[in-house]
């Protein structure tokens, strides 16, 4: 199940409810210094980050969102 959303800088993994809060968070702590630096994804509840395409699978597989007919990747909107 997807928990959280996230933001891949390197190796290092920010989390919170909505990418652009945490693409201001790691801007404003100084961690990156624009918005396309990082992989947005998500967060599962094991831990494992997923990118937004392989999210969107996993999410329809669990059962936390319905089958998409988008082709674009999941949004954070669509799972809380």
């Amino acid at each position: 199940m997807i928990t959280k959303a996230a933001v891949k800088l390197g190796d290092d993994v920010y989390t919170g409810l909505r990418h652009p809060q945490i693409i201001h968070h790691v801007v404003w702590i100084g961690v990156a210094d624009y918005v396309h630096q990082g992989e947005q994804g998500f967060v599962t509840d094991d831990g494992e980050f997923l990118d937004r395409m392989a999210a969107s699978q996993h999410a329809v597989a669990s059962g936390q969102v319905k089958e998409r007919s988008s082709p674009w990747p999941l949004l954070s909107e669509e799972v809380w």
